[in-house]
């Protein structure tokens, strides 16, 4: 910022002597800190949002992939209709 150049001039010196420079500089003082305060908020906001989902993914899984001990497995009766397929005639 402070460094200078071949010409003499540093940083500082050719913006002060760019009026687009000198509007930038001073929009980033008046708003840049509410606008990176508002940036930080939105992220935030989306990470927290994100995270809850994943929690609830998350526990929505385990429902599905938690072993139940009292599953039983019952064995069918016979069928009465010797022609009638089941899915265990099927598979097997």
């Amino acid at each position: 910022m402070l460094s200078i150049d071949k010409e003499g001039r540093s940083q500082f010196d050719r913006d002060l002597s760019d009026p687009n420079a000198i509007f930038e500089i001073a929009y980033l003082r008046t708003s840049g800190r509410d606008l990176i305060t508002q940036t930080s908020k939105y992220y935030k906001s989306l990470l927290a949002e994100t995270r809850k989902e994943l929690a609830n993914t998350k526990k929505e899984l385990e429902k599905y992939t938690k072993k139940n001990d009292n599953i039983e497995v019952v064995e069918q009766p016979r069928r009465k209709n010797k022609d009638a397929k089941t899915i265990s005639d099927l598979w097997g």
